[in-house]
């Protein structure tokens, strides 16, 4: 199975990648259940992952993830919403300091007013640029 270990050709090198591996580390969790929540996922949402993988943004964003000193800030506006609540449930398993936002505008400044520099917003949207997400994001940037 490719999750195990997939050979990844690197500026002419070939490197050894273990995403299992990685979240192991990161999470406290063992194998068995990592691969068990990754063999649930769609699989043609999975094979498009695969191919497309960029394994440094993705060791980014697990590094991102993994560092429990960031508060993680999740939003998902209209259909996405169900994702990123999905997304903090499976966080929340292995990590503290994770919100998940309205996309009530009104309630957004009291749940965004204490944000730090280090912290980071994860925004989930199949609309590429969906009104509220954007201004979630542009709001985040701006105070963070």
């Amino acid at each position: 199975m490719w999750l195990l270990s997939k050979n990844i050709s690197v500026a002419n090198s070939s490197v050894k990648y273990d995403l299992v591996g990685k979240l192991v580390e990161g999470t406290g969790l063992i194998r068995k259940d990592i691969v068990a929540i990754l063999v649930g996922l769609e699989k043609n949402v999975f094979n498009q992952f695969k191919n497309n993988i960029d394994i440094e943004s993705l060791n980014a964003f697990i590094d991102l993830v993994l560092n429990n000193k960031r508060h993680i800030y999740v939003v998902g506006p209209s259909s996405s919403h169900a994702m990123a609540t999905h997304f903090c449930t499976l966080l929340k398993y292995f990590r503290s300091n994770i919100s998940l936002l309205p996309t009530d505008i009104s309630e957004l400044p009291k749940c965004l007013i204490n944000i730090e520099e280090e912290d980071v917003l994860i925004v989930f949207s199949y609309y590429r640029f969906n009104r509220v997400a954007l201004n979630i994001a542009k709001w985040f940037r701006k105070k963070n």
